[in-house]
């Protein structure tokens, strides 16, 4: 299981949802990407979380509808 990643530079944690890999995970990364581009937000693809301390605390949502609605609005 991955998890798509929204931080940051320089705030503390990020955002998550849990997805399986695959074409979706990979379109929703580029598209969040390209919609992110000058905002600074960097979009990520991680697995397992817990090896990636430099972006915890994790909050983890519950849908990819919220993960991109909260994406866009950060």
């Amino acid at each position: 299981m991955s998890f798509l990643v929204a931080a940051k530079p320089g705030e503390e944690g990020c955002l998550a949802v849990k997805m399986e890999g695959g074409p979706a995970l990979a379109g929703l990364a580029t598209y969040l990407g390209l919609r992110t581009l000058d905002t600074g937000i960097e979009i990520m693809t991680i697995s397992p979380p817990d090896a990636y301390g430099e972006y915890e605390p994790y909050q983890i949502v519950d849908s990819e509808k919220e993960f991109i609605w909260r994406v866009l609005d950060m």
